[in-house]
């Protein structure tokens, strides 16, 4: 589990955000922390229903740590380490057999 944390994690302080989506998440995470209105996602004026939890955890973080990159690279590590770690529960449960 610490290596998937170390291998998923290592590049979230480094690396800037993606040439698409990342900048407008970020975007999308701001306004709701500078309007306060969390209910309904925007950017500008333009509503942004897409990945609903995911603003609103960014969000929160963003409130928390006031630190844009990690309010917005957080989920997605601990999105992945939760997968490895549902992965590795799956495959070890009855033994590895498949019923």
């Amino acid at each position: 589990m610490a290596t998937s944390v170390l291998a998923i994690g290592a590049s979230l302080g480094v690396r800037d955000f993606g040439p698409v989506d990342e900048p407008r998440f970020a975007l999308v995470a701001t306004q709701m922390v500078a309007t306060g209105s969390s209910l309904f996602p925007r950017r500008g004026a333009e509503l942004h229903p897409d990945k609903r939890l995911f603003m609103w955890i960014s969000a929160a973080l963003l409130s928390l740590t006031q630190n844009l990159r990690t309010a917005v690279l957080a989920p997605s590590l601990v999105s992945g380490v939760a997968y490895v770690w549902m992965a590795f529960h799956l495959g070890t449960r009855n033994g590895g057999r498949v019923r």
